[in-house]
């Protein structure tokens, strides 16, 4: 395996950044981030894919270490294109960037898990303040006081 790779990236170095996947098979939801081992064959691959007027893609080195991490949390597949491979993009494209389908479930989970987080320290502060001894009181649990009021 190749220690660095070059994918295709969209909006690079902003909140809006994303990498160019394929979806294979076709329909079934599966996307694959192309890791190049020659740049120069991912210029050509984005070249094609401005002829087909898909957005701007923008060719970026990085770790494959990294990508693969970083996918692999994802569920995201990672298929290094060999040196010489001469592949062309598919003709089919998205209308607008967006964000997988799985992914978009993944990060609202996440978000989810971390507001219930953040909700559970704010009433383990709150109790702790009212000397509670209840650290965490769900839904309808009696509180008993133990310090004076």
């Amino acid at each position: 395996k190749p220690e660095k790779v070059t994918v295709i990236k969209f909006n690079p170095n902003t909140e809006a950044e994303g990498i160019h996947t394929v979806e294979f098979p076709k329909g079934t939801g599966n996307n694959v981030v192309l890791a190049f081992e020659c740049s120069e064959e991912c210029r050509a691959f984005c070249y094609e894919l401005k002829a087909q007027k898909f957005f701007d893609p923008t060719p970026q080195e990085v770790r494959l270490a990294s990508v693969e991490s970083q996918c692999e949390d994802l569920g995201v597949l990672v298929q290094v294109i060999p040196k010489g491979a001469r592949i062309s993009p598919p003709r089919g494209q998205v209308k607008e960037l967006g964000v997988n389908s799985y992914v978009q479930e993944q990060m609202d989970r996440i978000e989810e898990e971390q507001k219930a987080i953040k909700r559970k320290n704010q009433l383990d502060h709150l109790y702790a303040m009212l000397g509670t001894t209840k650290a965490f009181a769900g839904p309808g649990t009696v509180l008993r006081r133990t310090g004076a009021w």
